[in-house]
């Protein structure tokens, strides 16, 4: 992961600088990462492929163009379940913390299914049966 990392950082970063060049609102940030992500990404495999088959012969970089895109996915997704192992670690620590969290938590769920309920019983059907 350490190596994906340290191959895939610049086009990382440069895809969030892309995206935010329009100045896209909330909505659509994420399609124009995605869209400037493809591209970075595109653009940056071939480029280390093109360095990889100059330095070591043409064989090594058609074996780079077709494995640099797997190893980035690999990585995305060690780094992704790193993440969620942070999340879930800081969850247990939180909710195992000593103080009155836990049960302030409790109190504002339950004053919010309550809240819920009683919307609910207030509105009218949205649908009539008959």
């Amino acid at each position: 992961a350490a190596a994906g990392i340290a191959t895939f950082w610049l086009p990382y970063r440069l895809t969030n600088v892309v995206a935010r060049i329009g100045r896209p609102n909330e909505d659509t940030l994420s399609t124009h990462k995605i869209l400037g992500g493809t591209l970075i990404f595109t653009l940056w495999i071939a480029l280390l492929s093109i360095l990889v088959g100059i330095m070591a012969g043409a064989t090594w970089g058609i074996a780079a163009i077709v494995i640099l895109p797997i190893f980035a996915f690999v990585t995305l997704a060690i780094t992704e379940h790193w993440q969620d192992s942070w999340s879930d670690a800081r969850r247990f620590f939180t909710l195992r913390r000593g103080d009155d969290l836990l049960g302030e938590l409790r109190q504002a769920q339950c004053n919010l299914a309550t809240r819920l309920e009683e919307l609910r019983q207030a509105s009218p059907p949205l649908v009539e049966r008959g």
